[in-house]
């Protein structure tokens, strides 16, 4: 016959039972006053649900968070003493409990401050279709050399960078015209990458209305836009997209780099500072909003 000890397993003095473990138990009465939370001894009803209806009208907010994980470990307490023949000092406990609370605090306050940045992101990167790949494309003119620059980047439905490139474009030519060999770049980004199904994307809406014409463009650099539509026929799914400079922005912060030198990078870790801060918001809101 198996015995079953009725005596509390922590201060081996009073039959067990809920209301003796969490409120009369000796140990527990020490934890709770050193949490300052001696509101819990105010209702002495062996009725469990009627005590905790009556913490929890009495304790606000902030209190109630220390009352549940003041709870959580004193009946970790108890399964240590009966499993382990561990009882762990109340006054440990109590820095225990209090330094737990300070961890959760601060990462509330982190999500607080996280969401306050993604609302304040006006217009944001959207993952392109599953299955495709998405690069952006933009182009920026640099007065001071007066030649315009280009940036590209591709990422995956994850937003991971793929690749990324950078450099000039040459001098004497207008924004319409950059912007196409700019979505050229885009192009020839993705072919080197063996990319299939790409979406492209830029910020010049006169450019994508165009590129989004089957029509031959009859625009002043239509031999250009041609040449980019005939491009995109060597891939199995291409298309173009619109986005606002917002949502463009790891691309527009590429174009505007040091003009003298060209580059390309095939992961994120060799991106500038200044072009990782605008990915990682991207992520941000991936993280955020799809998960």
């Amino acid at each position: 016959m198996t015995f079953i000890p009725t005596l509390c397993s922590v201060c081996r003095a009073r039959d067990e039972s809920i209301m003796h473990l969490f409120r009369d138990c000796y140990w527990a009465r020490q934890v709770w006053a050193g949490m300052n939370l001696d509101v819990v001894h105010e209702n002495l009803t062996e009725n469990v649900f009627c005590w905790l209806n009556n913490v929890f009208t009495l304790l606000h907010d902030g209190s109630l968070i220390l009352f549940i994980l003041t709870s959580y470990w004193i009946w970790s307490n108890r399964n240590k003493v009966v499993f382990e023949l561990l009882c762990e000092n109340p006054s440990a406990s109590v820095i225990g409990i209090r330094k737990w609370h300070d961890h959760l605090v601060g990462l509330d306050q982190i999500a607080i401050q996280r969401n306050r940045l993604v609302q304040s992101y006006p217009v944001k990167w959207q993952p392109p279709d599953p299955g495709f790949a998405k690069i952006n494309f933009a182009a920026s003119f640099i007065y001071g050399a007066s030649l315009n620059c280009f940036g590209v980047v591709a990422r995956n439905r994850a937003g991971f960078v793929l690749a990324a490139e950078w450099g000039k474009l040459g001098p004497d030519e207008d924004a319409y015209h950059a912007e196409a060999c700019a979505a050229n770049k885009a192009l020839e980004l993705a072919c080197s990458l063996g990319l299939q199904n790409v979406q492209i994307e830029g910020d010049c809406l006169r450019l994508i209305t165009e590129l989004q014409n089957t029509c031959s463009s009859a625009t002043s650099c239509g031999v250009l836009v041609d040449a980019v539509k005939e491009k995109s026929t060597l891939f199995d799914a291409c298309s173009f997209h619109f986005a606002k400079r917002s949502a463009n922005a790891v691309a527009d912060c590429l174009s505007r780099l040091d003009y003298s030198i060209s580059s390309k990078c095939f992961s994120d870790v060799s991106l500038p500072v200044v072009v990782l801060d605008l990915v990682h918001l991207d992520a941000i809101f991936l993280v955020k909003f799809t998960v």
